[in-house]
């Protein structure tokens, strides 16, 4: 499955409204919504985002807790719809894939336009 920026920046924001309080939790899982899930999957594995995994025998499952430090900075470059139109166009200009860290960089750019 191809990586999905748009896909990346919702799971992100889901998580940051998802958790309210101590105890609130965003459930993924394979079983529901696969693309979801290997979204959610990518972001944990690069360390965006903290969660315990409650894979059983019936499918791969994350107990999502919150963003860490980078996830939270990773969605503040995000967020502006500008330089997210931007670094989707130049995205594009690279053949429609980047690794994370390529979008991070990009989004760096992005925002180092705007001043």
């Amino acid at each position: 499955m191809k990586l999905d920026p748009d896909k990346l920046r919702s799971a992100l924001a889901e998580v940051e409204d998802g958790i309210a309080g101590p105890r609130a939790e965003v459930r993924v899982s394979d079983t529901t919504d696969y693309a979801r899930f290997y979204h959610f999957d990518q972001l944990i594995r690069a360390d965006y985002i903290r969660a315990l995994d409650a894979s059983n025998m019936q499918g791969h499952h994350y107990i999502v807790q919150d963003l860490t430090m980078s996830g939270h900075e990773l969605l503040k470059k995000m967020r502006s719809d500008t330089v997210w139109a931007r670094t989707k166009e130049k995205i594009a200009d690279l053949g429609g894939e980047v690794p994370i860290r390529v979008l991070e960089k990009l989004l760096d750019s992005g925002w180092d336009a705007l001043i």
